[in-house]
């Protein structure tokens, strides 16, 4: 699979957990599941806001527990090319728990205080349309399929910057719409737009390709 272009990896934090986790002989495949498993808490925190009546904590837990679920991701790929511990098993690894950890966060979006169960499902459809694209490509030889202007790098963030404002913001500052939907659903909304355009930006740079590979021949 190819590698996302990430800039993060050459600041110092990421560095000094990649040599701590080589030093400790954490495998990159055990990275990945962690990372599934702290996506797991995150969409439990974030469901559970609307059962409580102090949704704050919860709010600011899914936001760290969303974090470290992309510092994960970016830990895997550095452990593996590090260590040269490259699996017949790592694309699996790679791909499948990301693809997990995406719905999982998403549909507990969409049963957080707020928001709505439906927009949840489809966020977490229109993820799993956009990775597909990007894999589908690939698979084709096209590559930089990274593009957003939602990759999963970028509805994580939101997700979690909206979880730490919910969190954190006095409550006059939190927006109530119509019908009981709050900033979680209108967080899932951008989402949602902002994925089916990534889509068609990631198929339109595939027929593009195609098409120059076609005029070659």
């Amino acid at each position: 699979m190819e590698r996302r272009p990430v800039p993060g990896r050459e600041n110092p934090i990421p560095k000094m957990a990649m040599d701590l986790l080589l030093r400790l002989k954490v495998t990159p495949n055990t990275i990945s599941i962690t990372s599934m498993v702290l996506a797991l808490g995150a969409a439990g925190c974030l469901a559970w806001t609307s059962y409580t009546d102090s949704p704050r904590p919860f709010w600011i837990a899914a936001a760290i527990l969303i974090l470290l679920r992309l510092f994960c991701n970016l830990l895997d790929g550095m452990v593996a090319f590090a260590s040269n511990q490259f699996s017949v098993y790592g694309d699996i690894f790679n791909e499948v728990p990301d693809r997990i950890s995406d719905t999982l966060i998403l549909v507990g979006a969409g049963f957080s205080m707020g928001s709505s169960i439906h927009l949840g499902y489809i966020a977490a459809l229109v993820a799993v349309l956009a990775a597909y694209l990007r894999s589908f490509g690939n698979s084709l030889g096209v590559s930089g399929l990274f593009i957003g202007p939602m990759a999963k790098q970028q509805r994580m963030f939101l997700l979690a910057f909206t979880g730490l404002y919910l969190g954190l913001a006095p409550s006059a500052w939190q927006p109530t719409h119509p019908g009981g939907l709050g900033l979680s659903a209108l967080t899932l909304i951008l989402i949602i737009l902002g994925g089916l355009w990534t889509g068609l930006r990631r198929l339109g740079r595939i027929a593009h390709e195609l098409r120059n590979k076609a005029a070659r021949v």
